[in-house]
This record gives structure tokens, C-alpha cells and sequence, in this order.
């Protein structure tokens, strides 16, 4: 600062005067946030299906921030399902010989195939 001298105006602060001022008061970037959900319920419970679900974005982008990779209300297919499906036993008694007697009581060999 230069000093007021042969009746010029002194200045309205002292030298080493300090102030705060703002700065830095542009928007902050707000990203897109956003994610999948189910719409329907699988289509199989196991061996395999497919499932609906759809992108909800829950906050917007803003003031220069990233979009989300997809719009509000895209849809997919996804899989679900996917475990193997139980296998039950499938199975019956045949006749091996014939029967060790005809009357009184006999023995039959049978097996389980």
C-alpha cells in the first residue's frame, strides 16, 4: 500500500489489515446414484429361469456431475433359479425267479431297479 501524502486520501484500512471473503461458490458436482431392483419373481426355482428388474435412479446428476449408465426405468433380464433341481427316486421291484412254491407258502426273489 502506498501512504497518503500532500493531502491525498488515506486508504480505508491500515496496512496488514485482513478479511474473509467467500470463494468457491459455484455447485458442487452431484454424481447420479442409482440401482436395479426386482420386478417379478423368478420364473423357476431351480434349473434355471429369468427374472425382470428395473433401474430406479435415486438421486439425479447435477451441476456438471456423472450420469448414471442407464435411464430411469430401463429394464433386464436377469438369471435366477440356478441350483440344480432335486432328482427323486424313480424306481419299482421286478420278479428275479419264480415262486419256490405254488401253494402253502413260498419265496420269491425280487429286486429294485
Amino acid at each position: 500500500a502506498t501512504a497518503s501524502a500532500h493531502g491525498g486520501n488515506d486508504c480505508d484500512f491500515v496496512e496488514g489489515t485482513t478479511r474473509t471473503k467467500l470463494c468457491g461458490t459455484a455447485d458442487c458436482p452431484v454424481h447420479c446414484d442409482g440401482g436395479w431392483s426386482d420386478v417379478d419373481v423368478c420364473s423357476a426355482t431351480c434349473g434355471g429361469g429369468s427374472q425382470l428388474e428395473r433401474f430406479t435412479v435415486a438421486t439425479a446428476s447435477a451441476h456438471g456431475g456423472n450420469d448414471c449408465d442407464f435411464v430411469e426405468g430401463t429394464t433386464r433380464t436377469k438369471l435366477c433359479g440356478t441350483a440344480d433341481c432335486p432328482v427323486h427316486c424313480d424306481g419299482g421291484w421286478s420278479d428275479v425267479d419264480v415262486c419256490s412254491a405254488t401253494c402253502g407258502g413260498g419265496s420269491q426273489l425280487e429286486r429294485f431297479t
